[in-house]
């Protein structure tokens, strides 16, 4: 809970075949108590202008856009990160990890 304004969780992830301009996607952090906080993708995360095919891009979720406080979640008791897929798609993700959102 000490990094929730300071850090964020990157995802690389690969899109085969096509350009991407959006990714339905859903992402949770839950802790040991069951509750979740959620938090939807969008553009803004990405660490690139666009979501380009056959290439690996990133993204990065800052944890202070998780609505912890409002879902009663506790970010220091986390048991799971949770990706849900929230339409068809084909993505490969690597390197999921957390980063300092000081790092430039």
């Amino acid at each position: 809970s000490a990094i929730i304004d300071t850090a964020g969780i990157e995802i690389h992830f690969y899109s085969p075949g096509t350009d991407l301009n959006n990714l339905p996607l859903a992402f949770a952090l839950e802790d040991y108590s069951g509750s979740q906080a959620y938090v939807g993708y969008a553009p803004k995360y990405l660490t690139s202008p666009k979501i380009k095919a056959n290439t690996w891009n990133s993204f990065i979720l800052p944890l202070k856009d998780f609505p912890f406080t409002a879902t009663q979640t506790d970010p220091g008791n986390t048991k799971q990160f949770i990706i849900q897929f929230e339409a068809d798609g084909n993505i490969i993700f690597d390197k999921i990890k957390i980063v300092s959102l000081n790092k430039k």
